[in-house]
């Protein structure tokens, strides 16, 4: 999976915290809200983005058609210390949308 950035890592913990709160991932206009957005259109680019890098998938033509893709947060977690030992490109940005993920407050 490709890593995100800062907001989209805000995005998806949002999404993950809407559907652990209520049971069902949330509409656009829903998402819009929670993440300080003032239209659902500029939701609906960021949740896109998530989908083109793995994190979620969306059912077309579904209003709560967003579901979040498993992606092995254990072995993410191995890569992550990897390229932070070997001083990779972004390794910082890298860990820090992992541990907000994980929903550890930075």
């Amino acid at each position: 999976m490709i890593g995100l950035t800062r907001r989209q890592g805000e995005v998806l913990a949002a999404i993950k915290e809407y559907i652990a709160r209520v049971g069902f991932p949330p509409t656009m206009t829903e998402l819009a809200g929670l993440i300080g957005c003032s239209s659902p259109n500029a939701a609906s680019d960021h949740v896109k983005m998530l989908q083109r890098k793995g994190y979620i998938s969306i059912a077309s033509g579904v209003a709560r058609g967003i579901a979040v893709v498993d992606n092995g947060s254990d072995l993410d977690a191995i890569s992550v210390v990897k390229a932070l030992l070997d001083g990779g490109a972004n390794a910082k940005e890298r860990a820090v949308a992992w541990l907000e993920l994980q929903g550890v407050k930075l």
